[in-house]
Formats: C-alpha cells, sequence, structure tokens
C-alpha cells in the first residue's frame, strides 16, 4: 500500500512538473514574440525616418545631408536594442554602396562592406528607387537567451514526457501483476471458504448417518435372535443390506471430494435445478423442523458453470436461512427463466435483516452469527462467484419479515 501511494504521488509530480514546463513554455513564447515585435517596430520605425527625412538624394539633389544623417543616426542608438547604426548611400549608375556615417568607419576598417553584410540591412527608397541601406547592429543577447530557454524547457518537456509515459507502461505491468495476484488470491480465497464449508458439513455428516448405522446396529441384534428362524435371518439380513446402501447413499449425495475439488474441473452445461437440489441434500443437516418448499421451473435452459462453485453459492445462502430460523419458519426455493438469464430465488420467514446490515452482507468478513458458524466470507465469494459467471446476487429483507435472496446467471449460448 505504501508503495502505491508513493508512485502515485511520483507520477503527481511528474504531470505537475510537466504542466508547470508547459506553461513556461508558453510564457517564453510569449516573451520571444514579443521581443521580436519590439525589434520590429524600431527597425521599421528607424527606417522610416530615415526615408520621411530625405537625407539621401540623388545625384540631382546635390549632396546628402550629413548633419541630418548624423542626427538621425544619434536618435536611433538611443534605444537600448539598437547598438550602432551604419549609413551607406546608392549612388545613381553604380551598384557599390558608398559610406556615409560614420565616414571615419571606412578608414579604419577597409573591410567594412563585409562587416556590414553581417547587420540588419534595411533599404531607404526615394520615388521607388532605392537611394540607400540604413545597417543596424541589434542587440539579441536577450533574444538568443530566450529561444536557448525555450530549447531547453522544450527538452525538459520531452524528458518529462518520457518519464511519464515510462512510469505509465511501469505502472500498466504493475497493475496487470497486481491483478493477476488479486485472482489468485480471490481463487485461492473461494477455495478455503469452501474448505471451511466442506468442514462444517463433515462435522455434522454423522448426524445423517446416526439413524442408518443405529438402525443397523439393531437388525445385528434382531439377527442374532433369529438365528434360530431362517425367515428372519432372511429379513434381518435384507434390512442390513438396505441401510449399507442408504448410507453409502448419502456418501455419494454429499461427495465432500468434489466439492472441496471443484476448481479443478473444467466448466459445463449444468441444469439449475439439479443444482438446486444437491445444495439443499448438502446443507439437510441443518433444517429441522423448517418447511421447506422447492418450485422447480420446467425446461430451464442449460448454464455454463463449474457446477460445484454454483452448489457452494446456493448451498451458503440455504445454510444462512436455516440458521436463521432455527429449525422453525418457511423456506422456498424457485426457480424461473426468462430465456436469457436463469434465476433461483430463496426466501425465508425469518427475523429478517437489518437496513444497516443489508448494506454490508456481501462485505468480506462480515457476518450477524457467532463465529462458530461461519468465516464472514460465504455471501462475498458467492458474489464473485456468480460476477464471475456474468451474473447477479441480490438480497433484499423486512425485518421481522425474512429475506430474500436473488441468483440471476445468464443462459449459454
Amino acid at each position: 500500500m505504501v508503495s502505491v501511494n508513493r508512485d502515485r504521488v511520483n507520477s503527481l509530480l511528474v504531470v505537475l512538473t510537466l504542466l508547470v514546463l508547459v506553461a513556461a513554455a508558453g510564457m517564453l513564447f510569449w516573451v520571444e514574440r514579443q521581443y521580436t515585435r519590439q525589434i520590429d517596430t524600431l527597425v521599421q520605425s528607424t527606417r522610416d525616418q530615415f526615408q520621411r527625412a530625405n537625407v539621401l538624394r540623388t545625384p540631382s539633389d546635390l549632396t546628402p545631408n550629413f548633419a541630418e544623417i548624423e542626427d538621425l543616426a544619434r536618435k536611433a542608438q538611443t534605444w537600448q536594442l539598437i547598438r550602432r547604426v551604419f549609413v551607406t548611400r546608392i549612388v545613381a549608375g553604380r551598384a557599390e554602396p558608398v559610406l556615409m556615417y560614420p565616414f571615419w568607419y571606412a578608414m579604419e576598417h577597409p573591410d567594412w562592406e563585409e562587416e556590414l553584410a553581417l547587420l540588419h540591412a534595411e533599404p531607404v527608397e526615394r520615388n521607388g528607387q532605392t537611394v540607400g541601406v540604413v545597417y543596424l547592429d541589434l542587440d539579441r543577447r536577450a533574444l538568443v537567451g530566450v529561444r536557448a530557454s525555450i530549447g531547453i524547457v522544450l527538452g525538459l518537456i520531452v524528458v518529462a514526457l518520457l518519464t511519464l509515459a515510462a512510469r505509465i507502461f511501469t505502472q500498466e505491468k504493475v497493475l496487470t501483476a497486481t491483478t493477476q495476484i488479486l485472482e489468485e488470491n480471490q481463487r485461492e480465497l473461494i477455495r478455503l471458504e469452501r474448505l471451511s464449508l466442506a468442514g462444517l458439513l463433515t462435522a455434522n455428516i454423522f448426524h445423517d448417518i446416526r439413524k442408518p448405522m443405529t438402525n443397523i446396529k439393531h437388525e445385528i441384534g434382531d439377527l442374532s435372535e433369529a438365528l434360530g428362524g431362517f425367515a428372519g435371518a432372511t429379513r434381518a439380513l435384507r434390512n442390513i443390506r438396505e441401510q449399507v446402501n442408504l448410507f453409502f447413499d448419502i456418501l455419494n449425495e454429499l461427495n465432500i471430494e468434489r466439492f472441496v475439488r471443484a476448481d479443478q474441473a473444467d466448466e459445463e452445461y449444468v441444469d439449475i435445478n439439479r443444482v438446486v437440489e444437491q445444495s439443499i441434500r448438502l446443507v439437510q443437516y441443518e433444517r429441522g423442523s423448517t418447511q421447506l418448499s422447492v418450485s422447480l421451473a420446467p425446461g430451464v435452459p442449460l448454464i455454463l458453470a463449474h457446477p460445484f462453485r454454483l452448489v457452494q453459492v446456493l448451498s451458503n445462502i440455504v445454510l444462512n436461512a436455516y440458521q436463521a430460523l432455527q429449525g422453525r419458519g418457511e423456506l422456498r426455493v424457485l426457480t424461473r427463466t426468462d430465456g436469457v438469464r436463469v434465476t433461483v430465488e430463496i426466501a425465508d420467514n425469518g427475523p429478517g435483516i437489518p437496513p444497516a446490515d443489508l448494506e454490508r452482507i456481501f462485505s468480506p468478513f462480515f457476518s450477524g452469527k457467532s463465529s462458530d458458524k461461519g468465516t464472514g466470507l460465504g455471501l462475498y465469494i458467492s458474489r464473485s462467484i456468480v460476477e464471475e459467471m456474468g451474473g447477479t446476487i441480490r438480497g433484499d429483507s423486512v425485518v421481522g419479515h425474512g429475506a430474500t435472496f436473488t441468483v440471476s446467471i445468464p443462459v449459454s449460448d
């Protein structure tokens, strides 16, 4: 349980980290976009100022206005994003630019054209003709940092996604393994409950075989007295034979060994009416003076099931009813079908089940009886068995008027 909770916490942390990274990436993209827009706005504004001022005149307009060029360049450099400004003039008839600002730069940097080619260039036009170019040395360090941060965050998002996928895959494997363990434990729990019920039945077998064994004892006495008369010996031997046959009939009906090993058998097509009869016989030792009414619908369709697991379900319910009635009252068992599902209804007119207990009767280890009467697992396991068959089991009760349990199982195709 601690390991499961820790895995959940770790998975939640990975998901939260992923969400934070996605939010950070979104914010960085927004900052990068705003920064880019600001640079574009400054570049366009600087170009427009040079173009409106008409400082780069064509040859027919005499010489450029050097003072105004320098003034515009200095104004542009007041923005922190523009570190330096270079202005060249395109002379009519010549493709080569002439450096106009700063005029001394060409003397100190003979390769100034190559250096300017690395900067951001904005053409200046007049009357549809390019008369010059403004080169801007832009400070993009912050933009580079933002883009690097975006790359790092995207990398972390990929790592988080891979981590989350790995955790999901690992948890899926753990969940599958845990499910298999739970299924194995449930099967073992069903077997142990069946063993418990078998032990209870075995302890009460002598209640059923005492009578025929006692009769055998009496008949042996009669045989001893009748040894002098052939007819008497014959009658006694016949009675002994009948009682011995009865003894083996009871053992065959109970069939405890097959009942305990029911999980080792394959599913088979089962007649629910025969299962009901066998379940009632199995727990008849607890009946006492209870009136039993059995109504089995004719022509009930077969269902595919482990017969003794179904016997375990129905005998548990009948046994609970007998114990609630304490040898009195009436128990009614009936079967019916609508062609799609087969239903077994077991109803008694005993004390009933309180509403608070009715909500818990299918919970494991809950029992309204003393510990020597059961484990508190009977109805819980019965529901597991029925649901495994695709069926349902329901309990209804009115205090003082008895309880009714309804088991419904789909008909086999």
